[in-house]
């Protein structure tokens, strides 16, 4: 099964928190009905051909770090149990 692991990257004005694919399978999907609570309105989320996603947390913002990290945790579990063999 397919499992995924954390990269941090810091850009300018920006950190892009990227949960990526260590397997990559043309056929992973994942749940759209995915529910973050409260932390979802503070995270935009991209995902390219389902081998990663990519989260822009803006610097400044009423987020910390520690939210969306938390945030991840979240969405890291709950995709590793349901991304498809």
């Amino acid at each position: 099964m397919a499992k995924l692991k954390f990269l941090k990257v810091k850009k300018k004005h920006k950190q892009i928190f990227f949960l990526k694919l260590t397997k990559k399978k043309k056929t992973t999907k994942f749940n759209n009905s995915l529910f973050l609570g409260n932390y979802i309105s503070n995270i935009n989320i991209y995902i390219f051909l389902y081998l990663r996603i990519i989260f822009y947390s803006k610097l400044g913002v009423n987020n910390s770090k520690q939210f969306t990290l938390i945030s991840l945790f979240y969405l890291k579990n709950f995709l590793n149990k349901n991304i498809k063999k």
